[in-house]
């Protein structure tokens, strides 16, 4: 809950969102970046190839994106309505995308709110 407010998510007001959370928080790192805890228990990431470090999910951006995304469609789709939309289908495109992204990166199947596969 903490981090789906960190990921920017309403956590009362956007449920629908909260699987993007669960979903960033047991994201493992991408390839090249390695996880380890600091000796006061802090998680952080490095980069093998680059040197770089960072205390912050490798992809964490690419998920508040998609939290962004899941948002802006939504809305999109309650300010024109469900029929003859074809803004939410292109928003809907992207959407996957970059789940797809976040997937190939990860090597995980990103999950929705239901539990299907994405």
């Amino acid at each position: 809950s903490s981090y789906a407010r960190h990921l920017g998510i309403d956590t009362e007001g956007e449920p629908d969102l909260l699987w993007i959370a669960e979903q960033a928080y047991s994201a493992p790192a991408p390839d090249q970046w390695e996880e380890y805890v600091d000796s006061g228990g802090q998680i952080y990431y490095f980069n093998v190839v680059t040197g770089v470090s960072t205390w912050t999910h490798p992809l964490e951006d690419q998920f508040r994106t998609l939290v962004m995304r899941c948002r802006a469609d939504k809305h999109q789709v309650a300010k024109v309505g469900l029929r003859g939309s074809n803004a939410g289908i292109s928003s809907g495109v992207a959407i996957l995308f970059l789940i797809y992204k976040i997937g190939c990166a990860t090597g995980i199947l990103i999950r929705d709110c239901k539990g299907f596969r994405i």
